[in-house]
Protein backbone atom coordinates (compact mmCIF):
# COMPACT_ATOMS: atom_id res chain seq x y z
CA UNK A 1 0.00 0.00 0.00
CA UNK A 2 1.57 3.55 -1.22
CA UNK A 3 0.51 5.19 2.03
CA UNK A 4 2.54 2.63 4.26
CA UNK A 5 5.38 3.03 2.23
CA UNK A 6 5.20 7.15 2.32
CA UNK A 7 4.74 7.09 6.14
CA UNK A 8 7.73 4.52 6.61
CA UNK A 9 9.79 6.47 4.48
CA UNK A 10 9.06 9.55 6.13
CA UNK A 11 10.42 8.35 9.83
CA UNK A 12 12.76 5.72 8.32
CA UNK A 13 15.30 8.04 10.45
CA UNK A 14 13.62 7.27 13.34
CA UNK A 15 12.94 3.50 12.98
CA UNK A 16 15.55 2.04 14.73
CA UNK A 17 15.10 -2.00 15.45
CA UNK A 18 11.82 -1.98 12.65
CA UNK A 19 11.89 -4.84 10.46
CA UNK A 20 8.41 -5.39 8.52
CA UNK A 21 5.42 -4.09 8.11
CA UNK A 22 2.35 -6.57 8.21
CA UNK A 23 -1.11 -5.49 6.93
CA UNK A 24 -4.04 -8.12 7.66
CA UNK A 25 -7.67 -8.21 7.20
CA UNK A 26 -8.29 -10.08 10.64
CA UNK A 27 -11.05 -8.12 11.93
CA UNK A 28 -10.30 -10.61 15.38
CA UNK A 29 -7.38 -8.64 15.77
CA UNK A 30 -6.30 -5.19 17.04
CA UNK A 31 -6.21 -2.68 14.23
CA UNK A 32 -2.66 -2.03 14.86
CA UNK A 33 0.34 -3.81 17.36
CA UNK A 34 3.98 -3.07 17.29
CA UNK A 35 6.66 -5.04 19.56
CA UNK A 36 9.21 -2.50 17.75
CA UNK A 37 10.71 -4.81 15.36
CA UNK A 38 7.02 -5.64 13.32
CA UNK A 39 4.06 -3.44 13.16
CA UNK A 40 1.13 -5.30 12.51
CA UNK A 41 -2.17 -3.11 10.89
CA UNK A 42 -5.21 -3.87 10.26
CA UNK A 43 -7.83 -0.27 9.34
CA UNK A 44 -8.34 -0.56 5.88
CA UNK A 45 -11.73 0.99 5.73
CA UNK A 46 -10.43 4.83 6.22
CA UNK A 47 -7.62 6.27 4.48
CA UNK A 48 -7.46 8.44 7.56
CA UNK A 49 -7.64 6.53 9.95
CA UNK A 50 -5.03 3.79 8.30
CA UNK A 51 -2.49 7.04 8.52
CA UNK A 52 -3.21 7.77 12.05
CA UNK A 53 -3.06 3.89 13.23
CA UNK A 54 0.30 3.20 11.89
CA UNK A 55 1.80 6.53 12.78
CA UNK A 56 0.39 5.97 15.74
CA UNK A 57 2.14 2.14 15.75
CA UNK A 58 5.55 4.04 14.72
CA UNK A 59 5.17 5.96 17.73
CA UNK A 60 5.93 2.73 19.51
CA UNK A 61 8.50 1.92 17.28
CA UNK A 62 10.70 5.42 18.17
CA UNK A 63 9.84 4.91 21.46
CA UNK A 64 10.90 1.67 22.23
CA UNK A 65 13.93 1.30 19.94
CA UNK A 66 14.88 4.62 18.34
CA UNK A 67 14.68 6.43 21.95
CA UNK A 68 17.06 3.48 24.46
CA UNK A 69 19.20 3.92 27.29
CA UNK A 70 22.26 1.96 28.02
CA UNK A 71 22.48 -1.75 29.48
CA UNK A 72 25.04 -0.15 32.13
CA UNK A 73 22.44 2.50 33.62
CA UNK A 74 20.05 1.38 36.69
CA UNK A 75 16.61 0.71 36.22
CA UNK A 76 13.70 2.85 36.09
CA UNK A 77 9.90 2.78 37.77
CA UNK A 78 9.11 1.40 34.22
CA UNK A 79 9.12 -1.83 32.20
CA UNK A 80 7.54 -2.91 29.16
CA UNK A 81 6.45 -6.33 29.59
CA UNK A 82 9.16 -6.97 31.70
CA UNK A 83 12.00 -5.21 30.42
CA UNK A 84 12.86 -2.62 32.28
CA UNK A 85 13.35 0.98 30.81
CA UNK A 86 16.66 2.12 31.65
CA UNK A 87 17.14 5.76 33.81
CA UNK A 88 19.16 7.06 30.86
CA UNK A 89 16.84 6.57 28.49
CA UNK A 90 15.06 9.79 27.37
CA UNK A 91 11.81 7.65 26.88
CA UNK A 92 11.68 7.48 31.00
CA UNK A 93 11.72 11.24 31.51
CA UNK A 94 8.82 11.29 29.50
CA UNK A 95 7.15 8.93 31.24
CA UNK A 96 7.88 11.41 34.47
CA UNK A 97 5.73 13.66 33.40
CA UNK A 98 2.65 12.49 34.04
CA UNK A 99 3.39 8.97 35.74
CA UNK A 100 4.82 7.16 38.80
CA UNK A 101 5.42 3.72 37.30
CA UNK A 102 4.36 1.77 34.56
CA UNK A 103 0.98 1.37 36.52
CA UNK A 104 0.39 4.53 38.02
CA UNK A 105 -0.18 8.25 37.14
CA UNK A 106 1.86 10.61 38.84
CA UNK A 107 -0.29 12.79 42.10
CA UNK A 108 -2.15 15.19 40.71
CA UNK A 109 -2.03 14.09 36.92
CA UNK A 110 -5.27 15.14 35.01
CA UNK A 111 -7.18 13.84 32.04
CA UNK A 112 -6.39 17.10 30.10
CA UNK A 113 -2.58 16.22 30.88
CA UNK A 114 -3.17 13.37 28.19
CA UNK A 115 -3.68 13.69 24.42
CA UNK A 116 -6.45 10.65 25.02
CA UNK A 117 -8.33 8.40 26.86
CA UNK A 118 -6.00 5.87 25.91
CA UNK A 119 -3.08 7.83 25.97
CA UNK A 120 -4.18 7.74 29.63
CA UNK A 121 -4.22 3.93 30.00
CA UNK A 122 0.31 3.19 30.43
CA UNK A 123 3.13 5.36 29.50
CA UNK A 124 3.66 3.54 26.29
CA UNK A 125 0.53 4.42 24.75
CA UNK A 126 0.70 8.02 26.55
CA UNK A 127 3.95 8.31 23.92
CA UNK A 128 2.70 6.78 20.80
CA UNK A 129 -0.58 9.32 21.07
CA UNK A 130 1.51 12.14 22.03
CA UNK A 131 4.05 11.34 18.54
CA UNK A 132 0.75 10.60 16.90
CA UNK A 133 -0.97 13.97 17.90
CA UNK A 134 2.41 16.01 17.25
CA UNK A 135 2.66 14.43 13.64
CA UNK A 136 -1.06 14.34 12.73
CA UNK A 137 -2.64 17.54 14.66
CA UNK A 138 0.60 19.68 15.56
CA UNK A 139 -1.67 23.23 15.13
CA UNK A 140 -4.16 21.74 17.43
CA UNK A 141 -1.56 20.16 20.37
CA UNK A 142 -0.02 23.74 20.31
CA UNK A 143 -3.40 25.55 21.13
CA UNK A 144 -4.09 22.86 23.70
CA UNK A 145 -0.82 23.17 25.28
CA UNK A 146 0.31 26.54 25.29
CA UNK A 147 -3.50 28.64 24.79
CA UNK A 148 -4.57 26.84 27.61
CA UNK A 149 -1.97 26.69 29.75
CA UNK A 150 -0.96 23.20 30.19
CA UNK A 151 1.69 22.74 32.16
CA UNK A 152 2.22 18.72 31.50
CA UNK A 153 0.55 19.44 27.57
CA UNK A 154 3.56 21.77 26.66
CA UNK A 155 6.18 19.35 28.40
CA UNK A 156 5.04 16.52 25.82
CA UNK A 157 4.92 18.81 23.42
CA UNK A 158 8.42 20.06 23.96
CA UNK A 159 9.95 16.76 24.62
CA UNK A 160 8.75 15.65 21.01
CA UNK A 161 10.18 18.84 19.53
CA UNK A 162 13.56 18.35 21.37
CA UNK A 163 14.31 14.61 21.82
CA UNK A 164 12.52 13.38 18.42
CA UNK A 165 12.18 15.57 16.07
CA UNK A 166 14.82 18.06 16.52
CA UNK A 167 13.17 21.36 15.93
CA UNK A 168 10.57 19.79 13.40
CA UNK A 169 6.81 21.37 14.27
CA UNK A 170 4.03 19.91 12.23
CA UNK A 171 0.62 21.63 11.04
CA UNK A 172 -2.83 20.21 10.53
CA UNK A 173 -3.27 19.34 6.61
CA UNK A 174 -5.61 22.44 6.25
CA UNK A 175 -5.16 25.34 8.63
CA UNK A 176 -7.59 26.08 10.94
CA UNK A 177 -8.57 29.70 12.18
CA UNK A 178 -8.73 30.61 16.01
CA UNK A 179 -12.76 29.46 15.74
CA UNK A 180 -11.96 26.52 14.50
CA UNK A 181 -9.29 25.68 16.65
CA UNK A 182 -12.37 26.42 19.40
CA UNK A 183 -14.36 24.21 17.94
CA UNK A 184 -12.29 21.53 17.77
CA UNK A 185 -11.23 21.62 21.29
CA UNK A 186 -14.69 21.77 22.44
CA UNK A 187 -15.60 18.55 20.41
CA UNK A 188 -12.19 16.74 21.70
CA UNK A 189 -12.94 16.30 25.03
CA UNK A 190 -10.45 14.39 24.65
CA UNK A 191 -11.04 11.51 22.11
CA UNK A 192 -10.69 7.93 23.11
CA UNK A 193 -7.78 7.80 21.31
CA UNK A 194 -6.07 9.57 18.68
CA UNK A 195 -7.12 7.57 15.46
CA UNK A 196 -10.29 8.90 15.18
CA UNK A 197 -9.07 12.73 15.38
CA UNK A 198 -9.80 12.08 11.66
CA UNK A 199 -13.71 12.63 12.83
CA UNK A 200 -13.20 16.07 13.89
CA UNK A 201 -10.79 17.57 11.65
Amino acid sequence: MAISKQQLLEFDDFMGGFKKLVIHTDKSKRRGLSNGELIYIRCLENEEEFKNVLIHEIGHVVDLTYLNGSSEAKNSNFHDFGDPVKTDDSSASYYKISWHDTDSHKHGAHKHDFVSKYGATDPFEDFAETFLMYVRYGEFFRYLAFGKDNVDLQKKYMFMKAEVFEGKEFNLDRSLDLSGLRFLRHNYAPVFDMTKMHNLV
